[in-house]
């Protein structure tokens, strides 16, 4: 605590001090800037967050001290984000609300994301300040997941977070001391769950560091790893594993350090990690190419590894044996209701798909979707969604991802003119009115901030010109801001900002 209200204090403190040395704004960009602040204020402060990030981003010739004054105000406003970390979905079906939610955290809109981001662009800035503001950042602390949920905490932008600090924000002196391997080496003795395996042994890779400085980091990685917890579900990306620790080893050896330690660690840690409970999807998936005895991918790639073998150590690691990756237990299966279930969904779903794509599987050209059939059709699929109702399907949840998808479509599919107008009024409307930005706000914007870019893509199938693009995104977000939500007027206002 004492610490957390000390850097708080720094923060302010450089932000004054800076206030008093810098120019103020133009007139013009210091109105924008109060625009933007007006509709944050109304919105969640997830969005709000957002918004003054992408001003940050975004803006051109902005005062230092103004872009630090609103990444630090963006940092406390993503502390009361209503999710708190970033988590990835697991392979598999994405019409599920699992894969949806996986691609809203995508958007990187929970507290830790929101923060992460705030400390790299505040770094080239303020170096000092961004280290003591991502201090202030929980540091991870990882529990086992479930096997019947698909979501897993994703920590890779913390750890390039902190490979970054440790690069770039000490001194050449506090360098020379070794305070950068001090200020990294307890997040590697920390190592407890296999997703922070792969972040960390890129941070050792990516780290400023000499033999002897990266002895203590190798030392503590190697002890970690070999007491890892084992959790299957967080295992999913074990394929990536013997890539990123054979140039791991190969860093050991370019500095003239024996990798055996590593070789010994990640052999322990395969073999705890396949040998205890396993979920039924990525038994499954791992052993899919299996005929004979079971001998899971990333097994295999450890047994033909060269490093486990001398002259990289001093006597062979063992292979791994079928008894070493043999399962203690089966978990529960996955918990995850598909989209598209009910006879009206797969009807409006059928529909749109014949809307896009002809019976040999050729995509409409623009001339063929500017006929009077096919405009008939889009006109009659439009009638249906307006009778299509929550009560139609099985869950709220549902009925919101399905009705976005083919309202998506049909924006992207409709050629410039009434018809177009009117389902993207209807769309926006859907989004404004829909619950879902309250009780699970990520995955309701989820579809605004994706639509621009969906409709871009079709314009250039469409071989639309840089002009008709501009105009098309700019119609999209002037009906963005003329809607009743917060959320999606401070969208459109920030997406103009150039």
């Amino acid at each position: 605590m004492k610490h957390n209200k000390h850097a708080a204090a720094c923060a302010w403190a450089v932000l004054a001090s800076l206030s008093v040395a810098q120019k103020p704004p133009d007139r013009s960009q210091h109105s924008e800037i109060e625009d933007i602040k007006n509709l944050a204020s109304a919105a969640p402060p997830e969005f709000a967050a957002d918004a003054f990030l992408r001003v940050v981003e975004r803006s051109t010739g902005l005062a230092k001290h103004r872009k630090i004054e609103l990444l630090l105000d963006a940092s406390q406003r993503a502390g009361m984000a209503r999710l708190r970390r970033k988590m990835k979905v697991s392979p598999g079906n994405a019409d599920t609300r699992d894969g949806r939610l996986g691609l809203a955290y995508q958007l990187n809109l929970d507290s830790e994301s929101l923060r992460l981001r705030a400390v790299r662009l505040l770094l080239p800035l303020d170096a000092r300040l961004a280290r003591e503001m991502f201090l202030l950042i929980e540091r991870p602390a990882i529990g086992g997941f479930d096997c019947r949920s698909r979501l897993v905490y994703d920590p890779d932008a913390y750890y390039e977070t902190l490979a970054a600090l440790a690069n770039s924000s000490f001194t050449e002196n506090e360098t020379a001391r070794g305070l950068h391997i001090q200020f990294v080496l307890p997040y590697f003795q920390s190592l407890t769950s296999p997703v922070q395996v792969l972040p960390l042994a890129r941070v050792a890779l990516a780290l400023k560091a000499d033999r002897d400085e990266l002895i203590p980091v190798a030392y503590a990685f190697n002890e970690s790893l070999s007491a890892a917890r084992a959790d299957d579900r967080a295992f999913f990306d074990g394929y990536e594993l013997m890539d990123v620790i054979t140039r791991l080893a190969q860093l050991y050896e370019r500095v003239g350090m024996r990798p055996e330690g590593l070789v010994i660690s990640i052999r322990t840690y395969i073999a705890h990690s396949l040998s205890g409970k396993r979920c039924p999807d990525s038994a499954a998936r791992l052993n899919a190419a299996s005929t004979g005895p079971v001998m899971p991918p990333v097994a295999s790639a450890f047994n033909a590894w060269s490093y486990r073998q001398q002259p990289h150590v001093t006597r062979e690691v063992r292979p791994l044996t079928a008894d070493d990756v043999t399962p203690s237990s089966i978990g529960d299966a996955i918990v995850d209701v598909p989209f598209w279930t009910t006879a009206k969904a797969r009807g409006l779903l059928k529909d749109v798909r014949a809307l896009t794509f002809k019976n040999r599987g050729d995509r409409y050209s623009l001339d063929e979707r500017r006929l009077d059939e096919w405009r008939g059709r889009a006109q009659e699929l439009m009638g249906r969604l307006d009778d299509w109702k929550e009560d139609d399907e099985k869950s709220d949840s549902a009925y919101f991802h399905e009705k976005c998808d083919i309202y998506e479509t049909l924006v992207q599919l409709l050629p410039p003119g009434p018809d177009r107008e009117r389902a993207l009024n209807e769309y926006a409307a859907f989004l404004a009115s829909s619950p879902l930005q309250h009780d699970s706000p990520a995955e309701w914007f989820l579809y605004a901030r994706t639509l621009l870019g969906s409709v871009r893509e079709q314009l250039r199938r469409d071989q639309a010109s840089a002009s008709e693009i501009s105009t098309t995104e700019s119609n999209i977000l002037a009906v963005f801001e003329k809607t009743r939500s917060p959320v999606l007027s401070l969208y459109a206002t920030t997406e103009r900002i150039k």
